[in-house]
């Protein structure tokens, strides 16, 4: 029973779903098999899942044997069951819908008093949540839609309510339009897929300057579509991450995830492509997530997130800020992965406050299963020897680290990035730049070289770099 949809869907149950589970199997009006109930019961009990041949001599103790059939029937109907039990738990905690639901269901009957209560309690409850995504402005066209339809057959002479639907039609379309077409934008950058955008380029030009950038739920995506189709024109960037600090709230956390991602991937974008001024920016928003618990799964800070934010605090001198973060962030990395991630984070904030002999012990002490943190770790060794100018130390270091980069197999161009790293770093190490001309170049090379480990480190040692 193990690979059967049924127990993989049981395991994921609670103690508390279970007991809910049982009393809904228990109500006649969902269930009326005994055998579903019993097989549910003898799930529950088990720790590991059991055979179906052990399963059906429970159900089944009279049988003269195994029933594979009836196995199947009763296995089936349970998962039927249980997918209901969780598609009512879903509908039941949409507070507005089930109300919403309500009205519809006053309005069929033409109970007119009834509807007009039920529809007031909706947009109450409507209200009273702080929800104002699109989702929020998609009930809002069902409520006023529910409205029309009642109108129109009950109160035929009263004025409908036409204009007023026709506006927040067009606020749940613009809404939904844009913030879908910005999560198409982000994966086809990532994928190098090919999307058509439909009507959404039509629709452009008559949003600007207009009321409906007045409504976070449009303006957020408006700015977002901007910062990924005209990276450079920073004003939609920094109108967006205006919006994102005030009105965050009013999105379910799931989409504040996705927005502040959104945002401060543009951030890594921009000072990838070698705008410094971007990590304030970045880091700014990795905090104001951090302080809303957004950017967690399941409970979960997944290790490249906690990275990205020791790198862009440490990169704007947010030292205390970064050591606090180790310390009180650390419990939410996954286990595996917690000690070294934990000890490379400690190595780069001791790095950045030139605490070398410190640094070193870590980075010398740890073995970093993940490659790339690997490399990261070797790439912080070499900078401290350089720094230090053990230049002997440095060179042994460059000849193992660019064996240990040969030996990788399946690392796309941060083979390259790497190599790159090691041969301008041996360039500055051996004394091979004399003029301020030589100096220049090398300084052209680096800018130039699109992929390149420690640009903005290597730029920075030569620009201290004596010539004679």
């Amino acid at each position: 029973m193990e690979k059967s949809k049924l127990w993989q869907l049981f395991v994921t149950f609670s103690a508390s779903e279970k007991r809910q589970m049982t009393e809904f199997l228990q109500s006649p009006f969902f269930n009326k098999r005994k055998d579903v109930t019993q097989l549910f019961a003898f799930l529950s009990g088990c720790k590991t899942p059991p055979s179906k041949e052990k399963t059906f001599d429970f159900l089944f103790p009279k049988a003269a044997q195994y029933d594979s059939e009836a196995m199947l029937f009763v296995m089936s109907w349970l998962l039927k069951l249980m997918e209901q039990f969780l598609a009512f738990g879903e509908w039941s905690q949409q507070k507005s819908t089930v109300a919403l639901q309500v009205a519809a269901a006053y309005r069929k009957r033409h109970l007119g008093k009834q509807f007009d209560v039920a529809a007031k309690n909706t947009a109450r409850i409507l209200e009273q949540q702080p929800l104002r995504n699109a989702d929020y402005f998609h009930t809002q066209y069902e409520l006023q839609s529910e409205e029309y339809e009642f109108y129109s057959t009950e109160k035929r002479t009263e004025k409908l309510p036409l204009q007023k639907l026709s506006d927040t039609i067009d606020i749940s379309f613009l809404a939904v339009k844009l913030r879908e077409t910005c999560f198409m934008l982000s994966h086809q950058s990532v994928f190098k897929a090919d999307y058509n955008f439909g009507l959404l380029e039509m629709i452009l030009p008559t949003l600007h300057e207009s009321k409906y950038l007045e409504i976070p739920a449009i303006a957020i995506y408006y700015n977002t579509y901007f910062c990924l189709t005209k990276s450079e024109e920073e004003g939609y960037f920094n109108k967006l991450k205006e919006l994102i600090f005030l009105h965050s709230s009013e999105f379910p956390e799931r989409e504040v995830r996705a927005i502040y991602l959104l945002a401060i991937n543009y951030c890594i974008k921009r000072l990838n492509a070698g705008n410094e001024d971007f990590a304030k920016a970045g880091f700014e928003l990795y905090r104001g997530a951090m302080s809303q618990n957004v950017l967690q799964m399941n409970g979960i800070l997944s290790r490249f997130t906690f990275r990205n934010v020791v790198a862009l605090g440490l990169k704007t001198g947010e030292f205390d800020w970064v050591s606090h973060f180790i310390q009180t962030s650390q419990s939410l990395l996954e286990s595996n992965h917690k000690e070294s991630m934990v000890s490379f984070s400690t190595a780069m904030l001791k790095y950045e406050q030139k605490n070398y002999s410190e640094a070193l012990q870590l980075l010398q002490k740890a073995e970093y299963k993940d490659l790339l943190l690997n490399l990261a770790a070797k790439s912080t060794l070499l900078k401290i020897f350089y720094e230090l100018q053990e230049f002997d130390l440095l060179d042994s270091h460059l000849e193992a680290m660019k064996n240990f980069i040969y030996r990788q197999k399946d690392i796309g161009y941060h083979k390259e990035s790497y190599i790159h790293l090691l041969k301008i770093t041996q360039k500055l190490s051996q004394n091979l730049i004399n003029t301020e001309a030589d100096k220049n170049e090398l300084r052209e090379q680096i800018l130039e070289t699109k992929n390149l480990a420690e640009k903005f480190w290597l730029l920075a040692q030569l620009k201290k770099y004596p010539t004679k």
